[in-house]
């Protein structure tokens, strides 16, 4: 039974025995409810599925590109997000610790809020695709 499901034919007990004083009945009304709930879960998800199916074509053919500007740009969001990510906590703790014997301005940290989620997103480590791979309803790689 969906989460959703059970608190509302709670809420609906008094008029389920106002229309439907038979248990059985009763029953049976909860039960087409709970078949038409899991119907359209089962729908909405496999319209996800399609959609991700899609979305993997879309990367591939942008994969298999000549063109720089198609097949690069992931890439290249990766390079610099690496960049960043190297002169934030390599870098400039170091340019800071120089600075600070030399006498000169402490260079600037980056911000990475707004950069982290799109790395994140590129590396696959979303909190549902985690959530999967702990539940094990993602295969391993190479299987």
């Amino acid at each position: 039974m969906p989460v959703w499901l059970s608190p509302l034919l709670g809420f609906l007990q008094p008029v389920l025995d106002k229309f439907f004083p038979d248990k059985t009945k009763q029953a049976e009304f909860a039960f087409e409810l709970q078949k038409l709930a899991a119907s359209q879960a089962a729908t909405e998800l496999d319209d996800a599925f399609k959609l991700a199916q899609d979305q993997v074509q879309v990367d591939d053919d942008e994969a298999k590109s000549s063109n720089l500007f198609v097949s690069g740009w992931r890439p290249a969001i990766g390079w610099i997000c690496g960049c960043a990510f190297g002169y934030n906590f390599i870098l400039q703790p170091l340019l800071s610790w120089v600075s600070s014997i030399v006498k000169i301005p402490v260079p600037p940290q980056l911000d990475l809020s707004e950069m982290t989620p799109v790395l994140l997103g590129m590396l696959g480590l979303g909190a549902l695709h985690s959530y999967d791979r702990v539940k094990g309803t993602i295969p391993e790689e190479g299987k």
